[in-house]
C-alpha cells in the first residue's frame, strides 16, 4: 500500500506532466477527428470498413504509447532501483518468467480490438460489398475476423484474467 501512495503523490504532484500529457491527448484527439471525419458514415465496401478500424486502432494504440513514453522519466528511477536491489538480487524472477510477461500480451490486444470494434460495428445489418459479394457488417465481422457480437461479454473477462492470471502465477 505504501508503493501505491508514493507513486499516486508522485504522479500528482507533477502537474507539468500531466499537463503534457492532456494537452497530447486532446492535439491528437483533434487531429484524428479532423482526418477520419464521417468515415463510419460512408461505409459502402469492405476497404471503408478497414480505414475505420485502423483509424481506431492508430489512435488508441498512439495514445497509449505516448502515455507509456511520457511516463518513463518519472516512473523508470523508482523502477531501476527496486527491479535491481530487491527483486533481481533477491531471486524473485527467473528469466523465462520475464520474457513470458513481456511476449504475451498479444491475446489481450486481440481481446480489446475484438471489442473495439465488435461493440461500434458487431450490430449493424447495414449490406456493404465485400470482395465482390454483398454481406451485412456484422456478416462480415464474423466470417472475416471471427468476432461474433454475441460474444462481447467476454472482453472483459478475458481482460481481467489474463493480467490476474500472470499475477497469480508469479506470485506464488
Amino acid at each position: 500500500m505504501g508503493d501505491n501512495s508514493k507513486q499516486y503523490w508522485s504522479h500528482w504532484r507533477s502537474p507539468s506532466y500531466n499537463l503534457i500529457r492532456f494537452l497530447h491527448i486532446f492535439t491528437v484527439s483533434v487531429i484524428f477527428g479532423v482526418l477520419f471525419w464521417n468515415q463510419g458514415q460512408k461505409m459502402d465496401n469492405q476497404q471503408s470498413l478497414f480505414n475505420v478500424f485502423g483509424a481506431t486502432y492508430t489512435a488508441v494504440f498512439f495514445c497509449g504509447v505516448n502515455n507509456c513514453a511520457s511516463v518513463s522519466p518519472y516512473v523508470s528511477t523508482e523502477r531501476v532501483v527496486l527491479f535491481l536491489y530487491r527483486e533481481r538480487f533477491a531471486g524473485m524472477y527467473t528469466s523465462w518468467s520475464l520474457c513470458t510477461c513481456s511476449a504475451n500480451p498479444k491475446m489481450v490486444d486481440l481481446a480489446i480490438l475484438n471489442g473495439m470494434i465488435t461493440s461500434q460495428y458487431g450490430d449493424i445489418q447495414k449490406e456493404i460489398e465485400v470482395f465482390g459479394e454483398t454481406k451485412t457488417i456484422a456478416a462480415f465481422l464474423r466470417d472475416y475476423y471471427g468476432f461474433h457480437h454475441g460474444q462481447l461479454p467476454l472482453v472483459p473477462f478475458i481482460s481481467i484474467l489474463y493480467p490476474l492470471t500472470f499475477a497469480f502465477v508469479f506470485a506464488f
